[in-house]
């Protein structure tokens, strides 16, 4: 969901047909087409994110210029599938207010299975601006960091990583997110098997 003032224009779209071509050992090629709408401000740029198809985390790679509708990236490792995205940036937009929101989108059914032993990490993408600020909780229990729990969050995601897990960490983790536009949350259920419950 995104909330703009009201004396400022929307958000450009997204730019349309984005596609990947040219992929070879030295990088990929990424193209597209300028979006229906600017959302009244004129595009300054495009930002190209793109994140290995079994990690959540989405990265920078590359900011062209609006004149620039291709761009080729040699920040990929050969025979490693990867997902690309690409985003209309404009004047307007860096000054949008956005509520907060979370990506499940690579954990859609908001639960998670692992060993005792291994580490829990949940790094999720995260949207709002200004930036918001994250939370994380076990139960009822705001985390803190220390030796066996991590927490590193930026305004494009927020990553928990409880480390030498036991079946006593199974539980509900939630991460919150607050802004100046308000707040979000989303519940992700962690369940520690023991070795006879493989």
């Amino acid at each position: 969901m995104f909330c703009t003032c009201p004396y400022i224009s929307d958000v450009p779209e997204a730019p349309q047909n984005v596609s990947v071509g040219n992929v070879n050992r030295y990088g990929a090629t990424v193209s597209w087409e300028p979006p229906e709408s600017d959302g009244g401000s004129e595009i300054t740029d495009y930002v190209i994110e793109f994140r290995d198809r079994t990690s959540v985390r989405w990265e920078v790679a590359l900011v062209t210029k609006a004149k620039d509708c291709s761009a080729v990236l040699s920040d990929v490792i050969e025979n490693k599938e990867y997902i690309f995205r690409v985003k209309s940036e404009s004047v307007v937009a860096r000054n949008t207010f956005i509520l907060p929101k979370i990506d499940l989108s690579a954990i859609p059914q908001k639960s998670i299975s692992l060993l005792a032993g291994k580490p829990i990490e949940l790094c999720l993408p995260i949207i709002g601006r200004p930036p918001p600020v994250c939370s994380w909780y076990f139960g009822d229990v705001k985390l803190k960091i220390h030796k066996r729990v991590k927490i590193e969050s930026t305004g494009k995601y927020s990553k928990l990583t409880v480390s030498n897990t036991t079946i006593d960490d199974t539980g509900d983790y939630t991460l919150e997110l607050n802004n100046a536009m308000g707040s979000a949350s989303e519940i992700i259920k962690v369940i520690i098997l023991g070795e006879n419950e493989i």
